[in-house]
């Protein structure tokens, strides 16, 4: 089998590199900077979403491709254009469709996000909760996931579009809330959530991520499915376990005096469906 990976130095795609050649797989990482050189069953292509053609993709990945992994993405930032996140989330998502139905690809797998909906309304959330989308990113990568859906109902390409939550696991970024919480309480510093501290949110192991990636490429063509962890957690109650969980901490879990603009939020996604 032969796999073309997006996003293969990411915190998902890294490890899911690794999965596959553990099971013998052949690996194209098609990445925005270089890797270390190619080696054995890996070759590095370097491309950038954002300004991806199809010319390009034809140029840059020659032979067949078995899987579509397409987890690359243009991560929230402050400064972004929404034009960016529209080329890159959306736009490249179109043209790597494009190219895995001239390839025949078996199946395309999308990382999606369950920030696509919005704000939600009820819960659990399911994938026929409305989107609704609150940031240019999750707008981007709603756009990338109707494309998915269009090209599966239409027959052209078996896609399943996986809406992680919160992805934890090392080597994630230090500004999340995890390893925020963690760091404070190992140096016993106090801490902090906004507003009550009621704002649920949903964790997932980055191991649990890459099994769904491999179960999506077992079963081909499941459209729209939320990947979450079974138990959500309040901000206030995260602290209060991650402090409980550090030998010697003597953190203090307090209010910040800050308002939590999204206070009534309550991420829990519907795994059963």
């Amino acid at each position: 089998m032969r796999a073309l990976v997006t996003g293969a130095s990411g915190l998902v795609g890294n490890r899911l590199v690794l999965s596959l050649l553990r099971e013998g797989w052949d690996v194209v990482c098609l990445v925005r900077r270089p890797l270390a050189p190619d080696r054995g069953n890996v070759v590095c292509v370097v491309a950038d979403l954002e300004h991806l053609s199809t010319s390009q993709v034809r140029e840059r990945v020659s032979g067949r491709i078995d899987c579509v992994f397409h987890l690359a993405a243009a991560m929230p930032s402050a400064d972004m254009r929404l034009s960016s996140y529209l080329g890159t989330n959306g736009v490249a998502t179109a043209v790597l469709l494009e190219a895995a139905e001239e390839w025949k690809t078996n199946c395309f797998i999308y990382a999606s996000s369950l920030l696509v909906i919005g704000e939600p309304r009820r819960c659990p959330i399911g994938r026929n909760h409305p989107c609704d989308p609150r940031h240019a990113y999750a707008l981007g990568k709603l756009c990338g996931e109707q494309s998915c859906e269009f090209v599966r109902v239409t027959g052209r390409v078996p896609t399943t579009s996986l809406r992680f939550t919160s992805v934890f696991g090392v080597g994630m970024p230090d500004g999340s809330v995890l390893p925020k919480f963690a760091n404070r309480a190992i140096q016993s510093e106090d801490l902090l959530y906004d507003g009550t501290g009621q704002r649920v949110q949903n964790f997932v192991h980055l191991n649990d991520v890459v099994r769904a990636c491999r179960l999506a490429a077992d079963h081909p063509g499941a459209g729209v499915l939320s990947i979450g962890g079974t138990n959500s957690v309040s901000m206030k109650e995260l602290a209060e376990l991650i402090v409980g969980l550090t030998p010697g901490s003597r953190s203090a879990v307090k209010a910040s005096g800050k308002n939590d603009p999204q206070e009534e939020y309550r991420w829990i996604p519907d795994l059963e469906e």
